[in-house]
């Protein structure tokens, strides 16, 4: 069960590292690559999600009988994700300071964010979800 865990908690290492990165580089950037970085960073975050929305969340649900419950939670943090992401994209035609300030307010979220799964959600899932030590993330079970 602790590599599956460990593999969401290492993306979640991965997609800060690279909100870093972008920020970084700062002024050196330029327009083209910071869409190539910002395209980056979004399919790995999105990555992430899929892998908890398709297969974490609805299989917790199924145990704990509800919606209504922690992945509700995290289902409504990954949507405002994911409009910050947008911004984020939106704010690299403003500039590389408007993009920086973006990425800071998508840092926190995220950051917010993953302290909630680590310390809230997957202590839960690894008790209602002995099966989770037999999983894979999708993306390794694909290659």
């Amino acid at each position: 069960m602790a590599a599956y865990i460990d593999t969401l908690k290492q993306q979640h290492i991965t997609g800060n590292q690279t909100i870093e990165h972008i920020e970084q580089l700062g002024s050196r950037l330029t327009s083209d690559e910071a869409v190539t970085l910002v395209n980056t960073m979004e399919a790995e975050i999105l990555n992430h999600f899929n892998e908890e929305e398709t297969r974490l969340f609805p299989a917790l649900e199924a145990v704990i009988g509800s919606h209504c419950g922690p992945t509700s939670v995290m289902r409504a943090e990954h949507e405002a994700i994911r409009q910050q992401i947008d911004t984020c994209k939106a704010a690299i035609a403003e500039g590389v300071d408007v993009l920086s300030a973006e990425l800071d307010t998508l840092f926190i979220l995220l950051q917010q964010h993953n302290v909630k799964e680590e310390n809230v959600l997957y202590p839960l899932c690894e008790q209602c979800l002995p099966q989770l030590a037999t999983w894979l993330p999708l993306a390794l079970e694909a290659s």
